[in-house]
């Protein structure tokens, strides 16, 4: 059951009597300790590299909700767990394939399976591209400097699993966890060291190649990854949209462009390796490197057309130290240092022309290069009927944007100017997860947060869970949460984003902040079906978004906004091989400025799909179909400034996996199989069918 702005209130009631009368199917109450050891769901034929059933249960342990290790049972926010055989049997490419068929999740992508332009995930109508926080092994992923999501740096092929928490996380994670979190959670490296080979090709000259190994030598384990992949047209069309607007008499018209220059490639290296300093102590170094290249199409105003061209290199690196050699208290350490530079080559405005007067443009090279320092540590200490956990972490960013440089003279475009810019965050965290009786836990949470350029900002949290039954748990919680602008939107030199349009960066920006209430309800029945139930509210004050003047776009604090909804999840196993499910998520929202809803947020999301995962012999078959149907979403036009709509659209996905004795294995996979012709951002069309396959062999 889902509810409309006048009947909110019902939510609460609507939890009360769905839990009562579920409690009259299960068996009686028992405690937290018993409820922790319950395994609701039977084991699962051995899947590939000794990861557990996919088969969703309460017991599954996640670190993500609480910054400690808790089966998801005593967890307080709404969770998912998503495991390697999952991933790896999906149609996924990108971490954001993964994850967009998520309950709650909406994924915008401008540029497909490529890097370069900004990605959007947003959870439960909280939008933008960088309100959500991105974690790989507990290391922020989103961009240095901008915040948004650079989804392409994690290879599928690293992840062991993924853990999504829903609602904002401020009071554990800081400034960035505005709207949720997911945490990207890297295979550890066990057992006798192997190796994998794996490449694939598919459509528009899409190639793929790539070596993965890991293993534990005495008391060393390591993991490294490392590929490459290439494809001459991300959008798998021969066409782009081309609008143009008559000022004058307000008349747009919509052209075919050919699609020339949209190719992309990178190259993608991940490792970690850990030694064990005695028997309750470890060391860990994180190592990442990515490298891109984004064709976007050609520039239009120069006399000789060139390709608008996007590069980004990112290296990472970072130890984390841990010890429980103290009975019941676990100390963990860390930090990392990441260097990140972006480069545009695009037309960008440089002078008027005297007589005749017009403008001028030039060919131009923009250049931004990051540094972020990362210092971070934490102590969780369990005392009777109380887990405590205190941490502290600082964060800093420098960036340094570079003139706009005329690539024909090679000097600085007239007006263009560099500066360097940074900003420091320290913040303070404490928790107590406090086991009462019947099953309860509540966890109440408080962060405080000390930024460079805005001072003091304190994000409290209160969760209950509550486990009715060795099947049945419910969860409440209230938290708020904040995000602070980032360098970019702070300091950033004016540039052109599109043509005739410029970006204009604020020093006076404000952090914004929200408030967020959510409950849930989970009920297993047995081994064949599971049930989950969610409502949210969000109440945003200060949110940071484009003012169009004139001929700019100027980012600007315009309002407060609300988002209301909730979640149903229903998966049934009518056999051990095969897990069909249905999700559907209904939300709200509404700028209270304009009274319109808030951009790319459809009232209704819905996916469909079925998981496959059965041996016969030397076979083992693994896949997945899902369809997912997304709703009418609005936006606001860059050019104009007119409100839009975006139509509603099925987009369909298929993956086979087959392997033979765990030693050699070949995929198919299909994308938008039906070939969708839809808009995910306005004004430009989502990647046309794309079909490849892959094959790996493991040494």
């Amino acid at each position: 059951m889902c509810w409309s702005r006048p009947i909110r209130i019902r939510v609460s009631f609507m939890f009360f009597g769905l839990s009562m009368l579920l409690s009259s199917l299960g068996k009686p109450a028992f405690s937290e300790d018993r409820a922790a050891q319950q395994v609701i769901e039977t084991p699962a034929e051995t899947p590939e590299q000794g990861q557990t059933s996919t088969w969703t249960t309460l017991d599954e342990v996640v670190v993500t909700a609480t910054r400690t290790e808790r089966s998801r049972s005593r967890v307080p926010v709404s969770t998912s767990v998503i495991p390697s055989v999952e991933i790896s049997s999906s149609a996924a490419v990108n971490l954001d394939d993964v994850i967009r068929t998520e309950t709650g999740i909406g994924v915008k992508r401008v540029v497909g399976i490529a890097s370069g332009i900004p990605s959007m995930i947003s959870i439960r109508g909280v939008p933008s591209a960088n309100r959500t926080l991105i974690l790989v092994d507990g290391i922020p992923l989103n961009a240095s400097g901008t915040g948004f999501l650079s989804l392409n740096e994690i290879p599928l092929e690293a992840v062991e699993r993924l853990e999504i928490v829903r609602g904002p996380f401020s009071s554990l994670y800081g400034a960035n966890a505005y709207g949720g979190v997911i945490n990207a959670i890297t295979w550890p490296g066990e057992g006798k060291p192997t190796v994998e080979a794996r490449a694939g090709a598919g459509d528009e000259r899409y190639w793929e190649a790539g070596l993965t190994s890991g293993g534990r030598t005495g008391p060393v384990r390591y993991f490294v990854t490392a590929d490459m992949r290439d494809v001459g047209n991300y959008l798998f069309r021969d066409y782009v949209l081309d609008r143009d607007i008559d000022f004058l008499t307000g008349e747009e018209k919509v052209n075919r462009k050919e699609a020339v220059n949209y190719g992309y490639e990178d190259l993608r290296l991940l490792g970690k390796v850990s030694t064990e300093l005695g028997p309750a102590a470890s060391l860990t170094l994180h190592g990442r490197f990515f490298d891109n290249e984004l064709g976007y199409g050609r520039t239009e105003f120069l006399a000789e057309p060139q390709n608008i061209i996007a590069d980004n290199t990112t290296f990472l690196i970072g130890p984390t130290f841990e010890t429980s050699g103290i009975a019941g208290v676990h100390i963990q350490a860390g930090g990392y240092f990441r260097y990140r530079r972006d480069e545009l080559l695009n037309e960008t405005f440089s002078h008027w022309n005297p007589f005749p007067p017009f403008p001028v443009f030039a060919y131009t090279l923009s250049k931004s290069t990051f540094h972020d320092w990362q210092v971070q540590g934490s102590v969780t200490a369990d005392r009777g009927l109380h887990t405590l956990t205190a941490g502290f972490e600082y964060i800093g960013n420098q960036g340094e944007f570079d003139p706009l440089i005329d690539q024909r003279l090679g000097i600085p475009i007239p007006s263009a100017v560099g500066l360097t810019e940074r900003i420091d965050n320290f913040g303070l965290y404490g928790q107590d997860e406090i086991r009462l009786a019947h099953g309860l836990v509540l966890v109440p949470g408080l962060r405080g947060d000390w930024h460079s350029e805005f001072g003091w900002a304190l994000s409290p949290r209160i969760g209950l869970s509550w486990n009715l039954r060795s099947s049945t748990h419910m969860r409440a919680s209230a938290g708020r949460a904040f995000r602070a602008p980032t360098l970019s939107e702070l300091f950033q030199p004016d540039w052109m984003v599109a043509p005739g349009v410029t970006l204009v960066s604020n020093a006076s920006l404000e952090p914004e902040y929200i408030w967020a209430f959510d409950a849930g309800l989970e009920h297993h029945l047995g081994r064949f079906a599971s049930l989950s139930l969610d409502g949210f509210y969000n109440d945003m004050d200060n949110l940071i978004g484009f003012e169009t003047r004139a001929d700019t776009l100027n980012y600007v604090n315009i309002s407060s906004a609300w988002s209301a909804g909730c979640e149903v999840e229903v998966e049934i196993r009518p056999a051990s091989w095969l897990s069909p499910f249905v999700r559907y998520a209904f939300q709200e929202t509404e700028d209270r400025q304009t009274g319109e809803d808030l951009e790319y947020m459809p009232p209704h999301t819905l996916h469909v799909g079925t998981r496959l995962d059965v041996r016969q012999g030397p076979l083992r078959f693994t896949g997945s179909w899902v369809s997912s149907w997304i709703g009418q979403r609005m936006y606001h036009d860059w050019a104009t400034g007119e409100a839009r709509d975006l139509e509603p659209y099925w987009r369909t996905d298929l993956s086979v996996k087959v392997w033979w004795k765990d030693f050699f294995w070949v995929s198919f996979v299909g994308q938008n199989l039906t070939n969708e012709r839809y808009e995910e951002t306005g004004g430009i069309l989502a990647p046309a069918r794309f079909v490849f396959a892959r094959a790996g062999v493991a040494f």
